[in-house]
């Protein structure tokens, strides 16, 4: 058995493989990071667009230190920053994709599988819950006005 996840691509960013193809903007479940097609051969260098001021460089050193691309000060996601679930649930992904690149028994795949199919659906989850969160603050704010 072949893991599906192994036949994704992995995310330019923090290197894990969350996306369904190269540099058509998927943005990766783990770090956020847009993949408008920036690599290695250009990492240094701001390309504006959907990754905003961050070089994939900036974007990978803010990844190993906080689990996200953006620098805490500067992350305006709608979502806010992450909870301390997210990024536990995160670093246990993580820790699931390394476990699937060096796993090569079937029924041990399936398992793997099995984790990171769970541990990406609590991701969403969260992700769901927090955007829902985010809306009833606009509906409350625009009943005020």
């Amino acid at each position: 058995m072949v893991s599906k996840y192994k036949e994704r691509f992995k995310c330019p960013c923090c290197g894990y493989p969350t996306l369904d193809d190269q540099g058509l903007y998927d943005i990766c479940l783990i770090c956020n990071w847009e993949d408008d097609g920036q690599n290695d051969s250009n990492a240094d260098r701001v390309l504006g667009g959907p990754n905003g001021k961050y070089s994939l460089t900036q974007a990978r050193s803010n990844f190993k230190q906080f689990f996200i691309m953006y620098s805490p000060e500067e992350d305006k996601r709608i979502t806010s920053e992450d909870t301390l679930e997210e990024i536990n649930t995160k670093k246990e992904l993580c820790k699931v994709y390394d476990k699937l690149m060096i796993t090569n028994n079937e029924s041990e795949t399936e398992n793997v599988d099995t984790e990171i199919g769970n541990l990406e659906e609590k991701l969403y989850e969260i992700t769901r819950e927090k955007i829902k969160e985010y809306e009833k603050k606009i509906i409350n704010a625009n009943s005020l006005l």
